[in-house]
């Protein structure tokens, strides 16, 4: 009896030990993961921003069809909703909404990190579609950042899509892990715990 309880109270602890070493690091490795592709996804976003600004500036001067026909349909190619707002916050442009009906964006984090010239990038809902954002925006002219805006914007569900599937993997990675623990900690304990049982005889 005095044998069995021995080799638990070795068994346990270190079980414990592994486990726990392994969930922190789990949790820790998650946690960059996702902050890591965020920063992946805001870039790309970022770069398509890049990519259409020069003709978006050459639109600006014209009645605004050709500009809200341009980001409609790239902004359907892309899977990308493209909005262009001007320096009072007015939307011009927009891909997915009539911007006549859109409310001001003036006071929107992103678009105002934009207009101070900075990158702007924002989670959030949107009250016009409904779904969470990723919201990336950057200035029409770098120059004069406070003439206007550029954002772009894709759905986060794209996002959670591609980390659930990294999620899975690393649950099951940890399972096997904590299966592991099991078995050497099973080991360990019958190592430790056999010489002292013949100690005792």
């Amino acid at each position: 009896m005095k044998n069995t309880r021995l080799f638990w109270q070795i068994f346990f602890p270190v079980l414990f030990i592994i486990l726990t070493s392994v969930s922190a690091t789990t949790w820790i490795g998650a946690h960059f993961i996702r902050s890591f592709y965020y920063e992946q996804m805001r870039e790309d976003i970022k770069d398509r921003a890049l990519l259409v600004r020069p003709n978006i500036l050459q639109l600006l001067d014209g009645d605004g069809l050709e500009l809200q026909e341009f980001c409609r349909v790239n902004g359907r190619l892309a899977g990308t909703r493209i909005t262009v707002i001007r320096r009072d916050g007015k939307v011009l442009a927009d891909s997915n909404e009539n911007p006549e009906r859109m409310d001001n964006h003036g006071t929107r984090p992103e678009i105002l990190l934009a207009f101070g010239g900075s990158v702007g990038s924002s989670f959030r809902l949107s009250k016009t579609l409904g779904r969470i954002m990723l919201y990336v925006a950057i200035p029409l002219k770098e120059k004069k950042p406070e003439d206007g805006v550029l954002r772009l914007s894709v759905p986060a569900t794209a996002m959670d899509e591609v980390l659930a599937a990294i999620y899975h993997k690393i649950i099951l990675g940890t399972c096997l892990v904590g299966l592991l623990a099991a078995v050497f900690s099973y080991w360990l304990a019958r190592r430790i715990s056999r010489p002292l049982e013949e100690m005792r005889k």
